[in-house]
């Protein structure tokens, strides 16, 4: 119970800290596709993919170099198109794949729940930066990076704007 009470107060002060920095108010292109390189978080090493529902809300998916993937959402808490930083609140249903360097290929696999807090910096010309951390329930930890109770991940890339894809 303490590990989440300290996790609680991290984020509470996150937050807090972070809506100085969500302050700066733009008219920003619509945009509606991301595409990322993530490092640590739910597959320690792949690529991230964005969609957005509306400039509050997006769907997200990833894949790992181990095969490690996820599907979640975000609800972003100020418009992504009136400013260039916004901070978000996740929850991501993933699939974890044990990591073996040598002998049996027979990995284990178990399911989690990543719940992310993180903030974004959008560009006016689209290159983007997400930072987020939150807490990560899994069955069992393998003492691997991505099955530890608290996860962060790193995701730069770039985000489309709409209609730039052949969208309409």
């Amino acid at each position: 119970m303490c590990r989440f009470g300290i996790i609680a107060i991290s984020i509470f002060l996150l937050i807090g800290s972070l809506q100085s920095i969500a302050q700066t108010t733009r008219t920003i292109p619509e945009r509606q596709v991301g595409l990322f390189a993530q490092a640590w978080g739910p597959e320690v090493i792949g690529v991230h993919v964005t969609y957005s529902l509306s400039n509050r809300v997006g769907l997200n998916t990833g894949l790992g170099l181990n095969m490690d993937a996820h599907l979640g959402t975000s609800v972003y808490l100020l418009s992504r198109a009136k400013h260039q930083t916004s901070i978000y609140i996740g929850v991501q249903a993933i699939t974890y794949r044990e990591y073996l360097l040598f002998g049996s290929s027979e990995a284990e696999r178990q399911l989690g729940i990543y719940c992310p807090i993180g903030v974004e910096y959008i560009a006016v010309e689209g290159f983007t930066v997400q930072v987020e951390v939150g807490p990560n329930f899994v069955q069992e930890d393998w003492e691997q990076v991505n099955t530890f109770p608290f996860m962060a991940s790193l995701k730069i890339g770039y985000t489309f704007k709409r209609g730039s894809l052949g969208q309409r």
